[in-house]
């Protein structure tokens, strides 16, 4: 597929689709840390994808045995983690 090996071609691919995830992340990130408050925000979803990440980095390490897709996982999963902490810092803060 466009002249790459299968393997290649899905690790670029896995690369690409991490890539796009974290983007998404940014604008929350860069909201909560300039208004110093995240009470609007649902706390719970970023538990819910940091235990999704965390999980699919156990299946990637447990059974497919690729470290890229491992690896990838583990980071998106500790940026949601973060983004998750600095909502609970800001959680209660007033303007």
């Amino acid at each position: 597929m466009l002249g790459l090996e299968p393997n290649l071609f899905s690790a670029v691919l896995l690369i690409v689709v991490t890539g796009i995830g974290l983007v998404s992340f940014l604008p929350q990130i860069v909201k909560t840390l300039k208004l110093k408050k995240s009470g609007d925000i649902a706390i719970l979803s970023w538990i819910i994808w940091i235990i999704s990440y965390l999980l699919m980095a156990v299946y990637a390490f447990a059974f497919t045995k690729d470290p890229v897709y491992f690896f990838l996982e583990l980071i998106e999963g500790s940026i949601c983690l973060f983004t998750l902490l600095i909502c609970l810092k800001y959680r209660n803060c007033r303007d």
